[in-house]
């Protein structure tokens, strides 16, 4: 019994079932936050409907389900309240809906990741409307404080982020306020059908003991998962059947299905198409012995080594692909510890100022690195007005591009900006990030996009010209509204999780370079006073440190 929630969370999952004639029996799990619901479901089915009794712990009650060939369509979205000042936004959830064919709301869901701040802990979406760009929405939670309210909010193409308001009212009272929001995946019920069928026939086989041979319909012929080919997956299978007998595959916790790409999803929450579910297998030895369990996996991430994940449609079924994913063959972050960077962000010996990463425990804390450039003798751009005149920017390491801005605004100005993805620890994925600020506003649309010389995808070497730097001149260029150079020009620099969480000092640089970003700090090397050691990281929490302990220095 393999089982999805269309319109659920990736909080709701069916755990196990079973069916034996016209017998049903589910088992689910529910959650948010706060609370653990375990509901069985057990029923009959009679053309159509299935009659039957659910029971979360409470008692039996009543329940009538109705069977449909119909295609529905589910999408998802994540709402949070904007961030008062720097940080990530508040009380952020997952709001799940699913349609008919011409567009009318059938369910929907919501649960909060960590906080309940926004709304409820969880609860069910009762009205769902979309009219252009603009969506409106009705909830209610159920429990011990229940409550009920609307939300509207409208969707911006450019920053593929929604902004709205929202109300909610419960025992406690009346929120309202501001809202935020973003696309998040879309599946429909017929393709989900065929990611069950196919990882269901996988299950089938393995316990049935079969010899897997090519042609297998589950798995695609271009399968490629982290070097591995077709051949090589169903040889594995082989492997399993030689080693095993009274085979036992448990697939469940099936979640978070995509099957269809939206150019409108925020890259930042963005996944490739494939499912999130656990994956169980055990046997007993040929050798002898008991049942052992000699495979327990979970999905649930983009680097993930779980090859039944990743999914696509050929020849009008959904097959198994593998990762195709160089997130996968990224080092652990940890390596960084012993194996440094030898290639600083920028040449060091062009740069006139500079800080560490001032954590949070610092007087004057800031959630980054900085490089600067004083340009008030035009040293840049030299040797003509060509991109390529202006400080190149390089590659720290070997890694994909994950993220590309070519403006942005901050505080009255724009930069321009990409990250790096260079490691990973086991299901999170970092980035080094670059902020490139040469502290004006952009002089018309399209003006940094030269300067950016990698695309989003692309694959780098440790070394590589990624980005040139732009350093207005001394005098500006007022035809322009660009105004004179300054100090104020420069790199912002950190490392974060590539999807979201705290910025960490990019501490992954060899001592060599450290104590030459040390000697050009000038007059930005001090806190509060207080002057600071060579150094990338200051006064660092261990949220702050990307191995992991508080410390006041980090190399």
């Amino acid at each position: 019994m393999l089982g999805y929630i269309p319109g659920g969370t990736a909080h709701d999952v069916v755990t196990g079932g079973s069916v034996s004639g016209l017998s049903l029996h589910l088992e689910l799990e529910l959650k948010d936050p706060q609370v653990t619901r375990i509901s069985t479901l057990d029923g009959s089915v009679t053309g159509n409907a299935i009659h039957g009794t659910v029971d979360d712990g409470s008692g039996p009650r009543s329940i009538l389900l109705r069977r449909t060939a119909g295609v529905f369509h589910e999408r998802r979205f994540l709402f949070a309240k904007p961030s008062v000042g720097p940080g990530e936004p508040i009380g952020i959830l997952d709001l799940s809906v699913v349609l008919s064919d011409r567009n009318r709301f059938v369910s929907g869901s919501f649960v909060s990741q960590t906080d309940c701040f926004l709304f409820a802990c969880g609860g069910v979406v009762t009205a769902f409307s979309e009219a252009g760009s603009a969506i409106t929405g009705e909830l209610e939670s159920g429990g011990t404080c229940p409550g009920s309210g609307s939300f509207t909010a409208t969707f911006d193409g450019t920053t593929k982020f929604y902004s709205g308001t929202y109300t909610f009212t419960s025992c406690v009272g009346t929120d309202s306020g501001a809202l935020i929001g973003a696309k998040s995946t879309r599946t429909q019920t017929d393709h989900t059908a065929g990611i069950l069928a196919a990882l269901g026939r996988i299950a089938d086989d393995l316990e049935t003991r079969i010899t897997f041979t090519a042609p297998y319909p589950p798995v695609s012929p271009s399968y490629l998962h982290s070097g591995k080919t077709q051949a090589d997956l169903l040889a594995e299978f082989n492997a399993e059947v030689a080693a095993y007998y009274s085979i036992d595959v448990t697939l469940n916790r099936f979640r978070n299905i995509k099957t269809l790409n939206d150019p409108d999803t925020l890259a930042d929450v963005d996944t490739p198409i494939g499912v999130d579910f656990h994956d169980r297998r055990s046997g007993v030895p040929l050798a002898g012995g008991s049942a052992v369990t000699y495979r327990d996996a979970d999905t649930s991430c983009a680097a993930s080594e779980e090859e039944l994940k990743f999914f696509a449609e050929e020849a009008g079924a959904r097959v198994v692909i593998g990762n195709r994913s160089a997130f996968a063959d990224l080092p652990t972050l940890s390596q960084f510890q012993t194996n440094r960077s030898d290639r600083f962000l920028v040449d060091i010996a062009d740069i006139n100022a500079g800080h560490p990463f001032k954590g949070s425990r610092a007087v004057s804390p800031h959630q980054g690195a900085h490089v600067h450039w004083d340009n008030s003798s035009n040293t840049w751009p030299r040797g003509g007005t060509a991109v390529s005149n202006y400080p190149p920017i390089y590659a720290v390491a070997d890694g994909i591009v994950d993220r590309v801005d070519y403006t942005f605004p901050v505080e009255g100005n724009d930069r321009y900006g990409l990250d790096l993805a260079f490691a990973r620890d086991g299901c999170t994925v970092y980035v080094f990030a670059y902020s490139i600020e040469p502290f004006m506003p952009e002089p018309f649309p399209g003006f940094y996009r030269p300067f950016i010389l990698a695309s989003r995808g692309q694959r780098v070497s440790k070394g590589d010209i990624i980005a040139y730097m732009y350093l207005p001149p001394a005098e500006g260029i007022p035809d322009l509204h660009i105004p004179p150079a300054s100090i104020g020009s420069h790199i912002h620099f950190h490392i974060k999780p590539k999807t979201a969480g705290s910025f960490m000092a990019p501490a992954i640089f060899s001592e060599a370079l450290v104590d030459s970003f040390y000697a050009r700090w000038d007059g930005f090397g001090s806190d509060g006073g207080t002057p600071m050691p060579s150094c990338m990281g200051y006064k660092l929490t261990a949220d702050e440190n990307p191995y992991g302990d508080p410390v006041d220095v980090l190399r």
